[in-house]
């Protein structure tokens, strides 16, 4: 979306959601947290903003993935992070990108873009 290409975005976007299932035998899949952050950023990219925040609510109420490192799930504040920016609420991405950089300070992703939203900003 950001290299203004939209209509291709979605496309993928909306290809990538038919691989996740309505419903998903939790009790098999120890990282239910990445399942749910992953689809609402596929929705954020189809235009789907009320599924997104619906998949990011149920990201914050599920236990962390197995092996996780992290005391928060750093891509969930990505992807809000990014959601907010594409909607011009850059202080609300500022945000999500600090947050997750409170669990991971060195995380390439979240460094470029709070970086690159903060040069924007400036501007």
């Amino acid at each position: 979306l950001k290299l203004n290409r939209e209509d291709e975005a979605k496309a993928y976007a909306e290809k990538g959601l038919r691989f996740i299932p309505e419903k998903v035998d939790f009790r098999y899949n120890h990282c239910e947290a990445l399942i749910y952050q992953s689809a609402g950023g596929l929705y954020v990219v189809s235009g789907d903003l009320e599924k997104a925040e619906e998949c990011f609510k149920r990201v914050e109420s599920v236990k962390m993935c197995d092996g996780c490192l992290f005391r928060g799930c750093i891509d969930l504040h990505f992807e809000k992070g990014n959601m907010y920016e594409l909607l011009g609420e850059y202080e609300k991405a500022l945000e999500e990108y600090e947050k997750g950089l409170e669990y991971a300070p060195y995380d390439s992703d979240l460094v470029n873009c709070k970086e690159n939203l903060m040069e924007r900003i400036r501007r």
